[in-house]
């Protein structure tokens, strides 16, 4: 069973295997969602536990609607950093 995504509340916490394919809504695979959170592209989970980690669906849905529309997270480097 998959969640309705459209009437989660944002601050809902959703695992990791909520949010990626095949079910979820962000259509990587676990293994790349992990990389991507690794590198700051991806939203922090807000829990971090012992074979637990969640996400505020709202920072989720949030990065979502940026991917859409083309932004992507400033890094060090672009924003003038070391």
């Amino acid at each position: 069973m998959s969640l309705d995504y459209r009437n989660l509340p944002d601050e809902a916490l959703v695992h990791q295997i909520e949010v990626t394919r095949p079910n979820g809504p962000v259509p990587v695979s676990r293994t790349k969602w992990k990389e991507l959170v690794s590198a700051g592209l991806a939203p922090q989970p807000v829990v971090r536990q012992h074979k637990a980690v969640l996400w505020r669906w709202g920072d989720v849905r949030q990065w979502l609607e940026d991917q859409v529309a083309g932004e992507k997270p400033e890094t060090e480097t672009e924003s003038g950093g070391a």
